[in-house]
């Protein structure tokens, strides 16, 4: 949990190494990661590596999301979601039905069933964690009683083909802490790491959206 809270590396790479790559896979898999969301208009995939890429020093890479792992906002805001919503994941929508000027019904988008990714003891145990990360750690600057508080999570972004991106920063959360009502993802070009550019950001729209 306090690694967690201070993004220790090192930590994550020893507990994939213990999981071994291909779990870490599977679950990635199950959160959605590694193909695009079915939310009615296209949007990346993002990306998982292949076991060859994880195998031996690969697993670093795997454990703290660098190398071949990729995801959108989108999809790291559907996985805060689905951890908040007690393990289970159900799918995002943007466009539910196509309709034409004249108003005629072309097209109905078919709701995807939701579906268990986590037990609700090991969702119950992650919520604690991105509550203290939020509170405590490196999101500390997202978190404000007067909106009810936040979970989340700081990341330093690499971004494909812009070499700016080593100075961008993140942050994923959700709100109110105690009563959940709305999953965010914070994505800030400004210089710094996301607790310093992302979470103030995030902090500022939960406040605007809790008035």
């Amino acid at each position: 949990k306090e690694a967690f809270a201070r993004s220790c590396n090192d930590t994550f790479i020893n507990i994939a190494k213990d999981l071994g790559g291909d779990t870490v896979v599977r679950y990635a898999k199950k959160f959605g990661l590694g193909k695009g969301l079915d939310i009615g208009l296209g949007n990346d995939d993002g990306g998982l590596p292949d076991s060859q890429v994880f195998a031996g020093a690969g697993i670093g890479n795997l454990a703290i999301g660098q190398g071949d792992v990729m995801a959108t906002p989108l999809q790291m805001a559907d996985v805060i979601a689905t951890i908040v919503n007690g393990g289970v994941r159900k799918p995002l929508r943007l466009i539910d039905r196509v309709i034409s000027n004249r108003g005629d019904i072309l097209e109905v988008k078919e709701e995807n069933e939701e579906y268990r990714v986590l037990s609700q003891n090991t969702s119950n145990e992650l919520v604690s964690w991105l509550s203290y990360a939020a509170e405590h750690g490196t999101g500390k600057r997202a978190y404000d009683e007067s909106y009810g508080g936040c979970g989340g999570k700081t990341g330093t972004p690499q971004i494909n083909y812009d070499p700016k991106a080593n100075y961008y920063g993140w942050f994923v959360g959700y709100f109110p802490k105690d009563d959940p009502k709305y999953a965010m993802a914070v994505l800030s070009r400004e210089q710094g790491e996301g607790g310093a550019t992302a979470a103030p950001i995030f902090r500022k729209i939960a406040k605007s959206m809790y008035k």
